[in-house]
């Protein structure tokens, strides 16, 4: 579910023409590393998590 998000973000930013299409791989995994933290960090701070 991440992944996808990650991947449909990246598609929106190549087509506004912010980012190239080569770096399409990249931007996916730095956005999903980000929203992984995002979701880890949220889920330890309501107790719910497990860090």
């Amino acid at each position: 579910m991440v992944e996808k998000v990650a991947a449909g973000l990246t598609e929106q930013i190549i087509k506004e023409k912010l980012i190239s299409n080569e770096m399409k791989d990249w931007y996916i995994y730095a956005f999903l590393r980000i929203f992984e933290a995002i979701i880890s960090a949220g889920l330890a701070e309501d107790g719910s998590g497990t860090q």
